[in-house]
């Protein structure tokens, strides 16, 4: 008897995506379910020859029969959890270089007590003050997530990239569980926020990073804080400076995290309030006004215009721009403050937001980002007038 052959199925999420126009928040690219956020099947990467599983997922290869890969796992049944390192994360990493990842748009913080509005998310906490840490969670797999643990820690500012460290340490702010429907399913993504409040101290003047994690026994966590390398880790190493707010508080705080040898990259970009959009039409903002002052912001590509060393004795030299073309010697600054590096780099004839805002490089612009690399993360100082 001839069986007839099976039709191809070539619905969105299946063998090839939906050809519609990607989220205003460019949160992933739509899928052909009643959520327009939810994704299609993923293309990872080449799986890396090198990579190991955890010790559970390596249990669970065992038992069953090596179907879990993480280089096909979004077209397999099982759940494909992910806290995005950049606006349109699809899962894939590494992302830095170019991109950054140590600014996640799913970590916010909103004042204790209230609800979700992302329109009035917190950029500059209070020390002494009581936040709420809320957690945007993504599921891109074909199979709902059960028993989502999605957890939360603040970190000394700097530039912790997941290694251990002594000159960091994660300090745990709480956790909570929560479930997600498949990626056609409109139950895909939702923010996850935890029962605990964290206060700010006044040891690191509200500098602090934060990073979050989601995992469930079907896709567990590696034990790394690396949102470099792991999509169930996301980190936000940010702070705000207004105006006349000197940012040496910040950057000097940020370069006695550098030691001799390092190092650091500097790179200026634009940066812009996020789009809430789509936020507004889930109920999660209550406006999309760019003038609003608050809520999530989203910088531009970062273009490099320096890379620090710090030598033995702790002066900060430039080996780019000019000292690169004398010959790769290095260009002292005379300096062993970051913020009168940066400053000294930019033409500035201060270290306030405005004086660094209106250097020949920045020209007058009313908001700019600032960010500070190493090979494996970083950190941005918003600058605003």
């Amino acid at each position: 008897m001839t069986q007839r052959p099976r039709k191809r199925n070539t619905d969105a999420g299946h063998d090839r995506p939906a050809s519609c126009d990607v989220d205003p928040e460019r949160g992933a690219p739509p899928g052909g379910g009643p959520d327009p956020d939810a994704p299609p099947a993923t293309e990872l990467p080449p799986e890396d020859p090198g990579w190991r599983p955890s010790g559970l997922l390596g249990d669970l290869q065992q038992r069953f029969g090596g179907q879990l890969r993480e280089r096909h796992r979004s077209r397999l049944w099982f759940p494909h959890l992910m806290i995005r390192g950049a606006p349109g994360d699809t899962g894939r990493r590494p992302l830095w270089p170019p991109q950054p990842c140590w600014l996640s748009p799913d970590i916010h913080l909103f004042p204790a007590g209230s609800s979700v509005d992302l329109s009035r998310a917190v950029q500059s906490p209070v020390v002494g003050r009581e936040y709420t840490v809320g957690v945007h969670v993504w599921n891109l797999g074909r199979f709902p997530a059960y028993g989502v643990s999605v957890r939360a820690w603040w970190v000394e500012p700097g530039f912790f990239s997941g290694t251990q460290d002594p000159r960091y340490r994660p300090h745990f702010i709480g956790g909570t569980f929560t479930e997600l429907g498949d990626r056609d399913s409109g139950q895909a993504h939702r923010i996850v926020t935890l029962p605990q409040p964290w206060r700010v101290t006044d040891q690191n003047e509200a500098h602090e990073c934060l990073i979050a994690v989601a995992e469930a026994f079907a896709d567990p966590w590696t034990g790394a804080f690396s949102p470099n390398g792991d999509r169930h880790v996301g980190q936000r190493n940010l702070t705000l400076v207004r105006g006349a707010t000197d940012t040496s508080s910040v950057l000097d705080r940020l370069g006695a995290k550098v030691v001799p040898l390092d190092r650091l990259e500097v790179h200026l970009g634009s940066v812009r309030p996020a789009p809430l959009k789509g936020a507004v039409a889930r109920g999660t903002a209550r406006d999309d006004d760019p003038r609003r002052g608050f809520g999530p912001l989203e910088p531009g590509p970062p273009h490099r215009i320096a890379e620090l060393v710090l030598s033995d004795d702790g002066w900060l030299t430039d080996r780019s721009g000019d000292a690169r073309r004398a010959g790769g010697s290095l260009r002292p600054l005379e300096t062993h403050r970051l913020a009168e590096a940066i400053a000294r780099l930019l033409g500035a004839v201060g270290t306030t937001a405005s004086d660094l805002l209106a250097s020949p490089p920045l020209n007058g612009a009313r908001s700019a980002a600032l960010h500070l690399s190493t090979s494996a993360t970083g950190y941005t100082v918003v600058l605003t007038s």
